[in-house]
């Protein structure tokens, strides 16, 4: 029987304890498989949808992406050969929106955010392109999203790597996906908002759906 020693130093019996229950949480299962979706909010709705079956790892601006340590963390996600993997791209557009051919002519300061905006880009594209790279050579796919009319699908280093990576372009507009408007004027009209996908999987043919023209649409802007 155990012993232990009293303040003054005589011997005392300790009756054993009973042994503790230890509470072993289940091992979740291992995804079948992955998105990685490259630049993207907490909450992103790709990984609200996404099945039990499917792990969602996101990126997102407390990642910062800019960086080596963004970039360490993406590389990671995407070199894991046992799970299929797709990596999505969802870079910020803001610099390529058409509304900035109206912007620049508003003054130099404005000029100066859009420049801002091209130099956040320069850096977010380059180490996209390697993880990129990383996710296809270990037999990964990837998708890259931006609206149809974005600038940035006519930059040189962009289209080169599209056609580096032999992507199929997938145009795809959100009134056939059910995409309407929330402001109060036009709650409930369709928006067109077209989108293309550039992508090596070809499971995203099967949402290649352009409008029908049945409809009329609400403009895209504000909220």
């Amino acid at each position: 029987t155990p012993q232990t020693t009293s303040a003054d130093g005589c011997c005392q019996r300790v009756q054993p304890q009973p042994p503790r229950h230890v509470s072993c949480a289940a091992t979740p299962p291992k995804p079948t498989r992955r998105i990685v979706e490259f630049c993207c909010g907490p909450t992103s709705r790709i990984g609200q949808q996404a099945p039990p079956e499917c792990e969602v790892i996101r990126l997102t601006l407390a990642d910062d992406m800019t960086t080596q340590a963004g970039l360490e963390k993406a590389l990671q996600a995407v070199s894991d050969n046992s799970v299929p993997t797709l990596l999505w791209g969802a870079l910020p557009c803001t610099g390529g929106s058409q509304f900035q051919q109206l912007n620049w002519e508003r003054g130099p300061a404005t000029r100066t955010k859009i420049r801002k905006h091209w130099k956040t880009f320069h850096m977010l594209w380059t180490n996209y392109v390697k993880v990129a790279e990383a996710c296809l050579r270990h037999g990964g796919h990837i998708a890259n999203e931006w609206p149809r009319k974005c600038a940035y699908w006519r930059r040189r280093q962009v289209k080169a790597a599209f056609r580096r990576w032999r992507c199929r372009h997938v145009k795809m507009d959100g009134c056939m996906f059910g995409l309407v408007s929330v402001q109060a004027k036009t709650q409930g009209q369709p928006l067109r908002k077209p989108w293309t996908v550039a992508t090596t999987c070809n499971e995203f043919e099967r949402l290649r759906r352009v409008c029908d023209h049945s409809h009329e649409h609400a403009t895209v802007q504000g909220s």
